[in-house]
């Protein structure tokens, strides 16, 4: 038996995996073969390739699934209870781990021993759950350090589950169901593994809601190269089927479409990954890779959801798109504190709420950007209520004082007149400004003292002030209202605590990656909004709950919506048209029919479509369908409505069984006989 940690043997392993590929109807490009590299093996043409050439082809049967795992593994556990409630990640890491266990030799079941030789061990494995103690302890402070002790802890629960149900069937099974052989196969499952959403006849790496991981032995064996063009080819037998297995059944291939010189290391394309995703899931990184960023989440709170802005090496619209987006969060979150939830109310019964609103979330952000050098995003929530509503309280006294002239900050003319006055006091620091605001040509009414406050909140982190100073300054300006400034500072710190919870959250990088793709298009189709909501319920799991925001740029409104699982995904439309156009659109998608009916309010059973006796019986004597002729359809691509066309007839009728057939010929018979009966006795 093979264990994770042997060393491979080059020509010996790799001869016998390329035989068994053979006989099972794969098979490699006679100019294309292993080569050694670091951690591995790598592809390399032995002669010139021509652009377009086809590398490597696999049958489906030869894929790694969680169906083919299932089956195996029930021969040897023999109950399927707990194997209904393993995961799909689960059922192929312990399908890959019992061949490290069981003699495959008589458990045919297993039968991907050979290409299971080929794969790193796992000592040559370099993914972050393989580093040392120095090694992590180098990216502590990092998101790509809490993504690999997520990471961790949730295949320990794995294979701490798996373990538990081998031990009930066999406790040596189970010893040697080793934490280091389910890591070996976790780790050739999330840097080898492909959705199996190219198992189809339009192959596609976009994973999907219904997707499971899948491995494609010899597929898999090139290694990345971004932008390297290729494609996926899926052969289906033509009906009816070929005699020889090397074509009677569906096979996927690769190719490439440039060519390569002998010699030539052959690479496959992974798509567009950051460092981060790429270090933590296969095991290398890309120096000056032009796709890596930095995540920085725009949290949300238990009632509203989460955005992301991915900002790359090049500076782009994420970065300016980040600080509108705090804006906008702030506002929709500025009730989230009782403190400020009757001004921003009034503000909008009077009609201009929503301006000085949005100069108070603006201040926010400034106070943000300033703190956190662009190294986190605001995270709204309890802590951005809170200062939100800090600083529109001290907006509307700074307002309310320019309009009376800043009467309460004046020097006493008495006092100026016999030199009493402080040089450096309020009414000083007054005139200051507004002899600043007079050179700048601002409107009188400029909120003088809240642009003060600002300015004075990035001296006091900058250290440029003192907090005491602060403070008294605070109270010349903004009098009993001053104190919601004092602890300023650490409400700040409370966000880049929240920050730092949030910006390495995993559900949310994905989410992000997907927003990223669907903002990228001009426009949005009934079936876009579908495939949205399906591949975030596909993130967000089934425990977690969904939310459908929509933003009205002409109102300024953000509608937040909890989402059921049952809830359609678009709106229902008001005419029957419209309701039969959204039904279409989801009916003809690889997703779950929509707007159906269910049996029971709780049950996930939906109502059947056609009445049971019109559904033929499914067995070998079930009567068959014959037609002639050829009636003419029309379909229509906007409402998918058929017309039939003019002059076009078809005959379709039902043959029957061959028991059917013989009680039918015995009663036509015993009827011929009665009536010549009948006519012997009329004569």
């Amino acid at each position: 038996m093979a264990e994770a940690g042997q060393d491979l043997a080059e020509h010996d392993k790799i001869v016998a995996f390329k035989k068994w590929l053979v006989s099972h109807g794969a098979h490699f490009h006679p100019k294309v073969s292993y080569a050694e590299a670091v951690g591995g093996f790598k592809i390399i043409a032995t002669e010139a390739l021509e652009a377009d050439s086809t590398i490597v082809a696999c049958p489906f049967s030869l894929a790694i699934t969680p169906a083919l795992s299932r089956r195996a593994l029930f021969t040897l556990l023999k109950d399927e209870e707990p194997l209904n409630r393993w995961s799909e990640r689960e059922l192929i890491c312990a399908y890959i781990c019992f061949h490290w266990i069981i003699d495959v030799e008589k458990h045919l079941e297993f039968m991907h021993k050979p290409y299971l030789d080929t794969l790193p061990a796992c000592g040559q494995l370099r993914t972050p759950l393989h580093f040392n103690d120095a090694e992590l302890e180098a990216i502590k402070g990092t998101n790509l350090y809490v993504a690999t002790q997520q990471r961790k802890a949730d295949w320990e629960a794995e294979w701490t589950r798996c373990r538990a149900t081998i031990s009930q069937v066999n406790t040596a099974w189970s010893q040697k169901f080793t934490w280091d052989h389910y890591l070996t196969a976790s780790t050739y499952l999330s840097s080898r593994a492909f959705p199996s959403t190219l198992l189809t006849r339009t192959p596609s790496l976009l994973q999907t809601p219904e997707s499971h991981p899948v491995l494609l032995p010899g597929i898999d064996a090139l290694n990345h190269a971004r932008a390297q063009p290729v494609s996926w080819s899926v052969t289906y037998p033509s009906l009816p089927a070929p005699t020889t297995s090397s074509t009677a059944e569906p096979t996927i291939a690769l190719i490439l479409h440039t060519p390569h010189a002998r010699g030539a290391e052959l690479f496959n394309n992974y798509g567009p990954k950051p460092n981060a995703e790429l270090v933590l899931g296969y095991g290398f990184a890309i120096v000056g890779n032009p796709d890596d960023s930095i995540l920085l989440t725009l949290g949300g709170s238990a009632s509203a959801p989460s955005s992301s802005f991915e900002i790359g090496l090049v500076p782009d619209a994420q970065m300016h798109g980040l600080w509108d987006a705090i804006v906008a969060e702030v506002r929709s979150h500025a009730d989230a504190d009782g403190e400020g939830r009757g001004r921003l109310g009034a503000g909008k019964s009077a009609g201009g709420g929503l301006c000085r609103a949005g100069c108070a979330c603006q201040a926010a952000a400034v106070l943000c950007k300033h703190h956190l050098l662009y190294a986190a995003a605001f995270a709204p929530g309890a802590s951005s209520g809170l200062l939100y509503s800090r600083l529109l309280i001290c907006k509307e006294v700074g307002a309310a004082h320019a309009k009376q002239r800043f009467n309460h900050v004046n020097a006493n003319p008495v006092a100026v007149e016999l030199g009493l006055d402080d040089p450096q006091g309020p009414s000083a620091v007054l005139d200051q400004l507004l002899e600043g605001m007079r050179d700048h040509r601002a409107p009188e009414d400029t909120n003088v003292l809240y642009m003060y406050l600002l300015d004075a909140c990035e001296k006091l982190f900058d250290n440029e002030m003192d907090q005491a100073t602060f403070e008294e300054h605070m109270r010349w300006f903004f009098g009993t209202k001053s104190f919601y400034l004092y602890t300023v500072d650490k409400v700040i710190a409370a966000l880049i605590k929240q920050v730092q919870t949030i910006v390495s959250d995993h559900k949310c990088q994905e989410l992000w990656q997907h927003l990223r793709r669907m903002r990228s298009e001009d426009a949005f189709t009934r079936q876009d909004i579908i495939r949205y909501r399906r591949e975030a319920e596909r993130h967000v799991g089934s425990d977690d709950n969904l939310y459908r925001v929509e933003w009205d740029a002409g109102t300024k409104t953000m509608r937040i919506q909890l989402v059921g699982a049952d809830e359609p995904s678009v709106d229902e439309g008001t005419t029957s048209v419209d309701r039969w156009r959204e039904y279409v659109d989801t009916y003809v998608m690889d997703y779950s029919t929509e707007w159906l009916g269910r049996r029971y309010p709780s049950s996930k059973e939906s109502m059947p479509i056609f009445v049971k006796r019109h559904v033929a019986p499914d067995d070998e004597e079930a009567s068959t369908m014959h037609t002639e002729g050829g009636v003419g359809v029309r379909i229509s691509l906007g409402t998918y409505k058929l017309f039939y066309e003019a002059g076009s007839e078809e005959t379709v009728w039902r043959g029957r069984g061959r028991e059917e057939s013989a009680r039918l010929l015995e009663q036509a018979a015993a009827r011929e006989e009665e009536r010549r009966r009948s006519e012997w006795l009329q004569r």
